[in-house]
């Protein structure tokens, strides 16, 4: 069996994701061979080249709607059985190259699309319009022929209204573990720092909403608590502080560049805080449950996954009040306690989310679509 995993995906650490895949071919090298694409823009990323090193990889054009002629290239000089393609970008042009292969070459390549993003209609009518028109033409009529695997029901639900979905296969999201050996406890943290550090990865404002924990925390600093919160430097993050506080920054505040170490980050954190509006799965939530950290998050449908697990606190999304009274819960809370709870967490997580049982999830997609 030959695979090419076609990835919109060029960011600057590998995360679980790329562990993922590679753990895929892993536990399936024997009988089978891995191949991948990336765009053009991964090359700049510090991963790449080892990445390369130990792997077939192919980049085509940053530009994926004409990308088609570049991956019928590969695929005759591949000669996939199977193409999965991961974060909607090559979608469409893998569809292309593979109804571009079949005529010319007479060989029916098998293809599966991996929804990851969070997909949803604009609010305004006109793009809803417009955006409804797309839909319909890449998850309605291009995908009579593919196979989906979608990371939450709420997109399954989604993509299932523009066609008939008897080809659509839920799998959740999982963690690459096996990497790495998170031994954090909260307790420790707290005593190393003598107050409760909350921190979350910053990232495009309109869906991170970092403005909801920066309103949050000022009204939690009125209360004269011990806290601090960390948040790396993201997409426009520096610049949505900068705004917020006026340029001066508070005692409590401290950005971080961008790291590709992610132990780094959750052991220097006591309290994992999600302020997102848009996720499918969201696998800093589920790091930070492996690192025995306590996680607050938005009531947003993709994270809801977590909302029952014993050290999770919930709050309205956009809710800043609400944000901060779960904040100060998570400061007054017994530490003892709350290591119990993190670990229950932790161990009711792995169990569902590891990433060998996610391997053989997908190995099983692989068989059924070659049937």
């Amino acid at each position: 069996m030959v695979v090419i995993q076609c990835s919109q995906f060029s960011a600057p650490y590998k995360g679980a994701f790329i562990k993922s895949l590679e753990r895929l071919e892993e536990l399936n090298s024997e009988n089978s061979k891995f191949v991948y694409v990336f765009p053009q823009k991964t090359k700049k990323t510090s991963w790449i080249n080892q990445f390369m090193n130990d792997h077939e990889v192919y980049f085509t054009m940053d530009d994926f709607i004409n990308g088609s002629d570049e991956l019928l290239v590969i695929f005759n000089e591949v000669k996939p059985d199977i193409v999965h393609t991961h974060f909607d970008g090559y979608d469409i042009p893998v569809t292309f190259a593979k109804n571009g292969y079949l005529k010319k070459y007479g060989h029916d390549i098998k293809v599966i699309w991996h929804l990851h993003n969070k997909i949803t209609f604009h609010s305004n009518n006109l793009k809803k319009i417009y955006q409804f028109i797309i839909f319909k033409y890449h998850y309605g009529y291009l995908a009579r022929k593919v196979n989906i695997i979608s990371v939450s029901d709420e997109m399954s639900k989604f993509v299932s209204r523009f066609g008939n979905r008897n080809n659509l296969k839920f799998i959740t999201e999982v963690i690459f573990n096996g990497a790495r050996q998170p031994n954090k406890i909260f307790r420790n943290a707290r005593l190393k720092t003598d107050c409760v550090v909350f921190g979350t990865f910053g990232g495009r404002n309109i869906d991170k909403r970092i403005d909801v924990l920066l309103n949050a925390a000022q009204i939690l600093s009125e209360k004269n608590l011990k806290f601090k919160v960390v948040i790396t430097k993201g997409v426009d993050t520096v610049e949505v502080v900068k705004y917020f506080f006026r340029g001066n920054f508070p005692d409590w505040l401290e950005l971080i560049d961008e790291t590709d170490n992610v132990a780094d980050f959750f052991n220097s954190i006591n309290c994992y805080v999600s302020t997102s509006v848009h996720e499918t799965f969201s696998f800093a939530i589920l790091e930070a449950t492996f690192y025995n950290i306590p996680v607050i998050q938005s009531n947003i449908p993709g994270t809801m996954w977590n909302a029952d697990k014993p050290s999770t606190f919930v709050f309205e999304s956009l809710n800043s009040k609400d944000l901060s009274i779960k904040m100060e819960e998570v400061i007054l809370f017994t530490p003892n306690d709350l290591d119990e709870l993190c670990l229950k967490t932790k161990e009711i997580n792995l169990a569902i989310f590891d990433v060998d049982i996610w391997c053989s999830k997908v190995k099983d997609v692989y068989c059924k679509v070659l049937r």
